[in-house]
């Protein structure tokens, strides 16, 4: 009994001392007033590819150095563009504190602000065959991988539309209810 009960212990928590898996990124795009945002999360993998592409700067001492690299190989590794397939230019990035897992990096990405149709993602595909990255834009309830197969991702021109007339829809919803509501008041006043 103490043998099973040491086995079923060791199952349930299997899963919760997993480290993040090292070919597996995530990252959730959102459209903000100034800016799109892109939050990432690599494994601890990451710093390895950084490593490969800048050894230089990963030898040394420098933080600053470091920084640099680590900013160079997410420029050259993560691009978005326009309609006129013109890049929209990563502004700055940031490193965000640990949630969760700490075998991984959380960064936060701004990118110049325009009409986002495809994305180039070939971050850490250097490293694995079948590394895989994972996106989310929550605004439109998209989820899509990038991998060595696919590294580009082309967004229809609907989906842009989709989102405007999911909010016309609103506003004439709440426009129609606005004058109903005034309709029934001017009733119940005259009777």
């Amino acid at each position: 009994m103490k043998v099973f009960f040491g086995i079923a212990l060791v199952l349930l928590g299997i899963q919760k001392a997993r480290a993040h898996d090292p070919d597996r990124a995530f990252f959730t795009i959102y459209f903000e007033s100034t800016a799109i945002r892109m939050e990432a999360e690599v494994p601890w993998t990451f710093r390895k590819a950084v490593s490969q592409a800048f050894p230089e700067a990963m030898l040394s001492k420098d933080s600053l150095l470091i920084a640099e690299a680590f900013e160079l190989y997410l420029r050259n590794s993560i691009q978005l563009f326009d309609q006129e397939n013109q890049v929209l230019n990563l502004l700055k990035w940031r490193t965000l504190p640990a949630e969760g897992h700490q075998h991984s990096g959380h960064f936060e990405l701004l990118f110049e602000k325009g009409k986002m149709a495809r994305l180039e993602n070939h971050c850490m595909l250097e490293l694995y065959e079948d590394q895989e990255n994972q996106h989310f834009i929550p605004q439109w309830d998209l989820s899509f991988n990038t991998n060595r197969q696919m590294p580009n991702y082309q967004f229809d021109a609907d989906q842009y539309s989709s989102l405007l007339n999911s909010w016309l829809f609103v506003a004439l919803a709440f426009a129609f209810s606005l004058i109903l509501g005034l309709q029934i008041r001017r009733r119940m006043l005259n009777r």
